[in-house]
């Protein structure tokens, strides 16, 4: 079995030094760029993986000794450059608050990047140079987010959902049980005619399982099917909501936008409670007013840092043919509109 790429093979295959290929794959600016992404490209090529252990010894010796603590860089494809800190999801702002609390505790540093949707060679050679061996990538905005990232140079951990079709260690929200939560909630409190409103962009990113659990619930309860409301966030309705609540004529609403479902049943002269009950699927924190599942963002972030450390101890490193999933379960939360 052939042993792992060496500088001096990618320094022969390439014509150069062995410090040439040292400095051009930690980005330094004392090489041209031509050369870097030259350098780069076929160190890549002939599936060279920097080993975190060897770079953490080789920054340290650079610094005279130095030692400073790891890098994980938090990666997103949020359109705000502070990415998930101040994203308007309260999961995923939970999400990154456990990230970083759990990083401090295992002694490592974070630094935020943003990513598009082409290959940011820029960044990985800022990460290269940096010794930054592993990336948590933040939930993707979008069903049509793709990552062009050289993943196999690093250990990678993705927080909720990621672009469909990739397979890399995840921690996620279990959707599907907390969508079945929500309806046993409901019938728990007496009510038998539950009603689904939610985005068709999140029901598509989330491939649909909030909706397979609700239906799910729907049937261990012998209750009526199709009450499905799709409610675009961007560009809500109103009157198209009033009339589909005379039509089917459900007694609670299940949700995953309840800041906005409210606002809109108030505008047609609904009240919650009284007229009609309420259940988030995505209720802020434990104790908030709304009731239903509150998904435990926290633990979510801790969690993926957990795996994380033990993936760059292990060199594992990229996608994996069998990635594995991590599912958070929910916690109901009584709140006071069910």
């Amino acid at each position: 079995m052939a042993g792992p790429v060496r500088l001096r093979e990618i320094a022969a295959k390439a014509r150069v030094s062995v410090a040439t290929v040292s400095l051009a794959l930690r980005g330094s600016e004392r090489l041209p760029e031509t050369t870097r992404r030259r350098i780069a490209a076929l160190a890549e090529k002939l599936g060279y993986q920097s080993h975190p252990y060897v770079s953490a010894f080789m920054s340290w010796r650079r610094t005279g000794g130095v030692l400073q603590r790891p890098t994980i860089a938090l990666l997103h494809a949020y359109s705000a450059g502070d990415g998930w800190r101040k994203y308007r999801s309260f999961t995923v702002r939970e999400m990154h608050r456990g990230v970083l609390e759990r990083l401090e505790a295992r002694g490592y540093a974070a630094e935020q990047f943003r990513i598009g949707a082409t290959r940011p060679t820029r960044l990985v050679e800022i990460l290269r140079a940096r010794g930054i061996t592993g990336l948590v990538f933040a939930p993707i905005p979008q069903a049509d987010v793709t990552y062009d990232f050289p993943l196999s140079d690093f250990s990678v951990m993705q927080i909720g959902t990621g672009p469909a079709g990739l397979a890399l260690p995840r921690v996620a929200h279990d959707h599907y049980h907390g969508a079945l939560e929500a309806v046993r909630g409901g019938v728990k409190r007496g009510y038998r005619r539950p009603g689904l409103i939610i985005d068709p962009a999140h029901d598509a990113r989330l491939q649909h399982v909030w909706r397979a659990g609700f239906e799910m619930g729907l049937v261990e309860h012998g209750l009526a099917r199709g009450a499905i409301f799709p409610l675009a966030e961007n560009s809500p309705d109103p009157e198209a909501l009033k009339t589909w609540l005379k039509q089917k004529k459900p007694d609670v609403l299940i949700t995953n936008l309840h800041q906005l479902v409210e606002k809109l049943l108030g505008e047609i002269g609904w009240a919650v409670p009284e007229n009609i009950a309420l259940v988030s699927l995505s209720v802020p924190a434990l104790g908030d007013r709304v009731s239903g599942i509150y998904q435990n963002g926290h633990l979510i972030g801790t969690q993926a840092v957990d795996q994380l450390a033990s993936a760059l101890q292990l060199h594992r490193t990229g996608g994996l043919t069998d990635a594995i999933t991590t599912l958070v379960a929910g916690r109901w939360n009584e709140g006071k509109t069910c």
